[in-house]
């Protein structure tokens, strides 16, 4: 069964949902939401990237309500970032992850060359 990627334009938030290959419909309502499909995110390069990326972390997230100044610290920092509407970080790239966390001061333990590395 395929992937059909639908958007919520008020929030920005993509979710997949899977139906029968032709039975899509181009609208949904999931938790009271209204979702359009969205053929852009069906067909943009980063879902071909191996592990799935882009990436959301909860462990690098932070707080819903300060998103926003997350946001901004990150553009300060150099490596900015977006975070989902629960506060969640999101990733695009095995790249932009080890320099966001490296920029805070984070590092995986168990990490390989490419993950982030303590300083």
């Amino acid at each position: 069964m395929p992937i059909y990627c639908y958007t919520n334009e008020e929030e920005g938030d993509t979710i997949e949902v899977l139906f029968t290959a032709g039975t899509a419909p181009q609208r949904i309502c999931r938790n009271g939401h209204q979702y359009l499909r969205d053929l852009q995110a069906e067909h943009r390069p980063q879902r071909s990237i191996a592990g799935n990326w882009p990436m959301e972390s909860c462990a690098m997230g932070v707080n819903p309500n300060q998103r926003r100044e997350a946001e901004k610290d990150s553009v300060d920092r150099g490596v900015p970032t977006q975070f989902t509407r629960g506060g969640a970080a999101v990733f695009t790239s095995p790249k932009h992850r080890k320099q966001y966390c490296e920029s805070l001061g984070y590092f995986d333990r168990n990490g390989g060359f490419s993950d982030p590395q303590r300083k």
